[in-house]
């Protein structure tokens, strides 16, 4: 399995670059019906599965309420309608023999200082992205999550067990996974001894 770092994101009705000057289209329109198409054919050819980690906003919110307007923005055309192109990439992923993960609600680490020490918010984001998955017609609740920036504390942890029991994986840099691991099997009960 690969993973796709920040896929399906917030997507932009508009032209920047490199993409404006090599393919004059906006990085909407890039991202669904160039990149995204040629990275399943990579896939295909090579027999690969990748586990797209979900960003939905890339704003600095946190706190309530949280939206979603960055991720809902950008249309593009599907059938002769316009569609909102991070929910069609996501659907389509969910619909596909690929994994659809979670990387976060915004592009915030779950970590105490990010969230000024406020862990009934980071659950709250958390929640929301529960129902937006839900309204987004995304399938089955996430399995696997990757911490933005690879960093998550146990505050964090505490967060992401109790408003996403569906995460099994937490998937992040060695170094950091181990710290992870203690954490969580602190958390749990068990005693951890370092040698």
């Amino acid at each position: 399995t690969i993973f796709l770092d920040d896929f399906p994101a917030p997507l932009y009705n508009t032209k920047l670059e490199p993409i404006a000057t090599e393919y004059n289209i906006e990085q909407a329109e890039f991202v669904a019906n160039i990149w995204w198409p040629d990275m399943k054919n990579l896939a295909d050819l090579l027999l690969i599965t990748y586990s797209a980690m979900t960003a939905f906003n890339y704003n600095a919110n946190i706190v309530p309420p949280f939206d979603y307007l960055e991720w809902t923005s950008a249309t593009i055309r599907r059938k002769n309608r316009l569609v909102k192109a991070s929910v069609h990439l996501a659907q389509e992923i969910a619909n596909s023999r690929h994994e659809l993960a979670f990387h976060g609600y915004n592009h915030f680490s779950l970590l105490n200082e990010e969230w000024d020490s406020n862990s009934s918010f980071m659950e709250s984001a958390l929640n929301s992205v529960k129902k937006r998955w839900r309204i987004d017609d995304l399938g089955p609740l996430p399995v696997t999550y990757v911490p933005p920036t690879n960093f998550i504390d146990s505050t964090g942890i505490q967060a992401l067990t109790n408003a996403m029991p569906s995460i099994k994986v937490l998937s992040s840099l060695c170094l950091v996974l181990i710290h992870i691991l203690i954490i969580f099997l602190t958390i749990q009960g068990y005693r951890v001894d370092l040698i």
